[in-house]
């Protein structure tokens, strides 16, 4: 039996009433009794005028249709969890089972169904919407976007960081096969943020450039949403290790030398992007 993730994070709250609430969008679940409202949904969806909210929800579902004969899927489910100490929240819907977990447990709720011999699909069950460019006259095409990151020398990565502020660190990085690399401390925020949501951003800006006779700078700058995780194949891990050992060590360093000595010290971490955008400034 195969799991799917539900790539969106999502809040449990009471509300009022259902007014002004998108029910047509995915993965949006309402429950009413004779004392309350309940709504779930994307935190995104999440209306301001909530009586009572939660966030920081992660979901998946059992892929398929599920015959109402069928017993004891979920409760297999369950105790698998519960045994490996993370609680959970289900919603059951005409076809099939829906289990929310918090956010800082649902890496290790994936990996105990694995575990357990539950096929798990990573694949995006809905792709994410991003919001279009506003000052859509000033967007790069695509192509340029992906030159200012071959080329830029370092960008900004952000995770969500402790008590949910965002956290934002400068660091170097390298562009390869679609992806960006990173090099990290195998402790530290940034991988507690990471293990806790892999969404992120990273941004990076082009060379100020001014026009004769001008006052103000232009400025191209690139956004990047994606997900971020940890090279887990060490093959994998010293090539990008290397690869970005290419990038900022000088001619002639012995980088062979250095990577021996301080990369079981590091963490690689990959970006794979989601969605690119381009923005071109010109101050007047």
């Amino acid at each position: 039996m195969t799991i799917q993730i539900v790539q969106e994070e999502f809040t449990v709250c009471k509300v009022a009433d259902y007014g002004g609430i998108d029910l047509s969008a995915p993965f949006v679940f309402t429950g009413s009794t004779d004392e309350e409202k309940s709504l779930v949904c994307p935190v995104r969806l999440a209306p301001a005028d909530t009586l009572e909210r939660e966030d920081g929800w992660r979901a998946f579902r059992i892929e398929g249709s599920l015959d109402f004969s069928l017993v004891g899927i979920l409760a297999d489910l369950s105790r698998i969890l519960a045994d490996g100490n993370v609680g959970i929240f289900a919603i059951s819907t005409f076809n099939t089972d829906y289990i929310l977990t918090k956010t800082e447990n649902f890496a290790r709720a994936v990996e105990l169904l694995a575990r357990a011999g539950y096929s798990v699909d990573r694949e995006v069950v809905d792709k994410p919407s991003f919001r279009p460019m506003r000052r859509f006259k000033q967007a790069l095409p695509e192509e340029e976007c992906f030159r200012i990151l071959e080329n830029a020398y370092r960008g900004f990565l952000s995770v969500k960081g402790d008590g949910g502020y965002p956290y934002s660190v400068p660091i170097n990085f390298v562009l390869e096969d679609g992806k960006m690399y990173f090099h990290c401390a195998k402790e530290g925020h940034k991988l507690d943020a990471i293990r806790a949501c892999d969404k992120a951003c990273f941004t990076v800006l082009d060379e100020p450039k001014k026009e004769p006779g001008d006052w103000w700078y232009h400025v191209k700058s690139v956004i990047c949403f994606g997900r971020v995780g940890i090279v887990g194949d060490e093959r994998e891990r010293m090539e990008r290790l290397r690869s970005l050992a290419g990038k900022y060590f000088p001619a002639g360093y012995d980088t062979e030398a250095d990577i021996l000595r301080n990369g079981p010290k590091a963490e690689i971490l990959a970006f794979t992007i989601e969605h690119i955008s381009g923005k071109a400034v010109r101050e007047k």
